[in-house]
């Protein structure tokens, strides 16, 4: 996790990421939980795996209309980028934990 690195004074103080076991069917591989300047919790960023590789996706919620309306989503693109990273980072340190024996 870079943990100290700053965006617009935006710092990323936590990041979890709690991988889905048995999930072959699913495109969503996990769910992250980014604590910014330990001050706000965004949680339930999903992990999941697209054709060009794992990407995130923000917690949203399915209008009356049909379409997907998204709860929150940093609409700074460096701080997006920057959770985007983290998250990914931690995911792929989660991977490396499991496919280490005990």
């Amino acid at each position: 996790m870079p943990n100290g690195k700053k965006v617009n004074e935006i710092t990323i103080t936590g990041c979890t990421v709690r991988v889905l076991a048995d999930n072959a069917d699913s495109k969503v591989k996990a769910y992250v939980t980014v604590v910014l300047n330990d001050s706000i919790r965004l949680r339930g960023i999903k992990i999941v795996e697209g054709a060009k590789g794992p990407f995130i996706g923000y917690p949203s919620y399915l209008r009356q209309d049909g379409q997907f309306q998204e709860i929150y989503v940093p609409t700074d693109k460096n701080l997006r980028s920057y959770i985007r990273e983290a998250a990914l980072e931690e995911y792929a340190l989660q991977l490396e934990k499991a496919a280490v024996p005990a």
